[in-house]
C-alpha cells in the first residue's frame, strides 16, 4: 500500500463551533471551538479520507499516542467524532485522534452487506498509521483502535489480523461475529475493553442474529475474548457508582493476569441501549445512554497503560 504524495494539497482545516444541549439532568450545554483537519489518502488507487484531531497544546510533528476511531453503520466520521467527544480527554493526555471514513455506510466485516467485503479497510488502516508515523505525529508503539457498532466489529478484525500495528482495542456497542472467530488467533495478549448494553437491540445480550451476521451474545463474547487472551475464567465483578436518572446501572467485569500480562475490561450496562456511554449526544431511538461511565475517557486512560512490544518508544 502507498500513501498519496503531496496529500497536503488535499487537506482542509474545519473549524467547528459545536453546541450540544443535553437533556434535563444530563449535564450542562457543551460549547467548544474544535479544530479538525480533513485529510485525503490513496490506498490501492482508491481515494480515502479521515479527520484528524490534534490537541492545541500538542506541537505539529511531535510524536504522540494515536487513537483510530471507526464509525457505526450509516453514521460517518464527523458524526462519530461528535458522539464520542474525545476532545477533553485528548487534550488532557496529549493524544491525537483519527476518525476514519468508510467507503459507503459499512466497514469490511462479516457483519456488513457482501458488497463491502472486498473493500480494503485493513489497507486503509495501515496507510493512515504509516502516514502519521512517517510525519512524526504518531508513536508506532502507541496506536490504538476503537469503534462503535459496525465499526466496533471491524476493530475486532484489526485485533485478530493486525496485532503487529495495534497496541490495544476498545469495542463499543457490538459483540463478536461467529464468522470472525473461526479464523481469529491472537499471537499475543491483546489489551481490550468492551462497552455493551444488555438491552441493545442491534447486538443482543443473548446469542442471536444481529447486524446482518450471526453474533455471539454479550456474555459469550466476553468469554470468547477472555479465552483468546488467556485470562482467568471468572472475572472480578466491580459495581460502578450509579448516576441517577439515565435509566441504567453499570458493572465492570475485570479480567486480570491474562496472557503476556495484559488486562481485559468488559463493561455491562444493565438496561443500556445501542449508544456510546457518557456521550453528550442523546441516544435517540436506540435505547438508554448510560452516564455512569465516560467510555472515551475510560478507554483512553486504559490505552495509555499499554505499548506495542518492539515498536517505537
Amino acid at each position: 500500500m502507498r500513501t498519496q504524495k503531496g496529500y497536503r494539497a488535499h487537506r482542509g482545516v474545519a473549524a467547528m463551533v459545536i453546541a450540544l444541549t443535553t437533556g434535563c439532568g444530563d449535564g450542562p450545554t457543551v460549547v467548544e471551538d474544535v479544530q479538525v483537519v480533513d485529510r485525503r489518502i490513496e490506498v490501492g488507487g482508491v481515494p480515502r479520507s479521515y479527520r484528524l484531531y490534534e490537541p492545541p497544546s500538542l506541537p505539529t510533528g511531535q510524536s504522540a499516542p494515536l487513537i483510530l476511531m471507526y464509525h457505526g453503520a450509516g453514521q460517518g466520521a464527523q458524526s462519530a467524532e461528535q458522539m464520542s467527544w474525545f476532545y477533553p480527554v485528548s487534550k488532557l493526555h496529549g493524544v491525537r485522534v483519527a476518525f476514519l471514513q468508510s467507503l459507503g455506510d459499512y466497514w469490511s466485516t462479516p457483519a456488513s452487506p457482501p458488497i463491502y467485503w472486498p473493500v480494503d479497510d485493513m489497507g486503509f488502516t495501515r496507510a493512515v498509521i504509516d502516514e502519521l508515523v512517517a510525519e512524526g505525529s504518531a508513536d508506532p508503539a502507541r496506536v490504538y483502535a476503537t469503534g462503535f457498532s459496525n465499526g466496533a466489529v471491524f476493530v475486532q478484525r484489526l485485533a485478530c489480523f493486525m496485532p503487529e500495528r495495534i497496541a490495544a482495542v476498545a469495542i463499543v456497542g457490538a459483540t463478536v461475529s461467529r464468522e470472525l472467530t473461526a479464523d481469529c488467533s491472537f499471537p499475543r495478549g491483546m489489551p481490550s475493553m468492551f462497552f455493551l448494553g444488555d438491552a441493545d437491540a442491534q447486538f443482543f445480550w443473548d446469542d442471536g442474529f444481529a447486524a446482518n451476521a450471526f453474533q455471539y451474545g454479550g456474555e459469550r463474547s466476553a468469554s470468547w475474548w477472555s479465552e483468546k487472551n488467556g485470562c482467568p475464567a471468572d472475572p472480578v465483578v466491580v459495581p460502578i457508582p450509579d448516576v441517577p436518572g439515565d435509566g441504567t446501572t453499570a458493572e465492570l467485569w475485570a479480567y486480570r493476569d491474562c496472557r503476556d500480562g495484559v488486562s481485559m475490561d468488559f463493561y455491562r450496562f444493565r438496561d443500556g441501549g445501542h449508544t456510546w456511554p457518557g456521550s453528550p449526544l442523546p441516544g435517540g431511538g436506540l435505547g438508554a445512554r448510560s452516564l455512569d461511565v465516560d467510555a472515551s475517557a475510560a478507554m483512553t486512560e486504559f490505552f495509555l497503560e499499554w505499548a506495542l512490544p518492539g515498536a517505537g518508544s
